[in-house]
Order: structure tokens, then sequence, then C-alpha cells
């Protein structure tokens, strides 16, 4: 690795130093933060990496080190009184909005933290979403129908209906004994690119939900694999 990386790094590491702040991931509320219109500014995730990051290109410069998972901001102006949103993806899938404001301080080090999951979190959690088979999701991704379940012909309560722009059509539907699931095609009909996520997408009646993508540009499609209890 060359001397130039080493001392950027450490560059990096020193002007990180002038503030840190702490925060935890929350999908559902936005985290306030301050950065320096003077300085760059960093963003890391506690035992992750920042994948991917958001925000109007007119008032923030992002660069990505794929190396260190950190995310690097400078504010391009000041931006008095009004905050901007700066939406990043971790590389777990959780999206957090930032609600930024600036000052003419020091640089500052965001650093987020995921919620840590005990090994009986992490076997709910896979009995969720990840339950579902390595195996069952190959399965129906290529097309055949899944061990234990059988094909039948769509119906209108299998819809999915999401807020514009994305719109979800019905692709094949696989009956169970137990459950259903019903994979769709999730398309952005808008200009803009989407972050959409599995919590996004949701019901109370929905066992779990898969994403093959996190972020939708504009006519891009995802394909989204819905497994619902049959006693809605």
């Amino acid at each position: 690795m060359s001397l130039k990386y080493y001392l950027g790094a450490y560059l990096f590491a020193a002007g990180s130093l002038h503030a840190v702040v702490e925060k935890k991931v929350d999908e559902k509320a936005a985290v306030p933060v301050t950065f320096s219109t003077v300085s760059h500014n960093r963003i890391s995730i506690q035992g992750g990496s920042v994948e991917k990051v958001f925000g109007d290109s007119s008032v923030f410069s992002v660069t990505l080190d794929n190396i260190t998972g950190n995310a690097f901001i400078n504010l391009l102006r000041d931006l008095g009184d009004k905050p901007h949103t700066l939406t990043l993806v971790t590389n777990s899938g959780a999206v957090q909005d930032l609600l930024i404001s600036s000052s003419d301080g020091p640089s500052e080090h965001l650093l987020l933290k995921e919620e840590e999951s005990s090994e009986d979190e992490g076997l709910v959690n896979m009995i969720n979403f990840h339950a579902v088979s390595v195996e069952l999701l190959n399965k129906i991704l290529e097309g055949k129908i899944p061990l234990g379940y059988g094909h039948r012909e769509r119906r209108e309560e299998d819809s999915l209906q999401l807020p514009k722009p994305l719109q979800a059509s019905t692709v094949k539907v696989f009956e169970g004994p137990f459950e259903t699931i019903v994979v769709y095609k999730i398309q952005n009909e808008g200009k803009q690119p989407i972050v959409i996520t599995s919590d996004s997408i949701k019901a109370p009646h929905h066992h779990w939900v898969f994403l093959n993508t996190h972020e939708l540009s504009s006519k891009e499609q995802a394909i989204c694999i819905i497994a619902a209890s049959k006693d809605k």
C-alpha cells in the first residue's frame, strides 16, 4: 500500500479526533448531525461499512472508501437555517436518513452503530426472513416450484400495493400448507433513484420479505418475494 494512502488515512483519522458523534441506526427516524463546512466529515459503521450515499449533489460531495468502508462528506456551501437530508445504506441493508446542519467548526466523525443481536435474536431473524433456506430461495429465483409447495393461478388478493412511483406486478404464486409465497416485480416508475427495504414492504401477516436489491434507478426493476400467512 502506498505511502500516500497511509498519509491520507492518518490525516483522516487525525481529523476525526476533533469531534466524534455516536448514534444508533434507526430506520424510522432521521439522525440530526452537524457537519463542518471547512473540512471533510466522516461517516463510519461500527463493524460494517457504508455502501451507498444519496443526497443533493449541489450540496454534498461524497467519497466512498471501499478499503475502510467509510464515507467522506464535504459540504459545498453553508446550509444556513435549513438542514438537508442525506441518506445512506449500510452493507447489511439498513437505510439511515441524516438531517444535516452546517457550521464552520472542526471536522465531524459520525459513528453509526447497528443493533447487536443475541444468538436467540439472530435465530428469530433467520426465521422471519433469513429462515427461508438458500435452496428454497434459489429454486424460486430459478423459476422452479419449491419443495412442499404447489403452483396456483394469480388472484386479486395477491396484488401488492406500494406508494408511487413504485409499481408491483405479480409474477408467480406458490401455495404451501401454512403459507403462500408470491413473487413480484417492483419497478421504479419515477425519474429519481429510490431506496427500498424489506421492512418498508413487510405487513403484519408476512412471515418474511426478500428483495434482491435495495436501490432502484428510474425504470429499474427488483425481484420481491413475500411469504404470507394463510390465516391472515
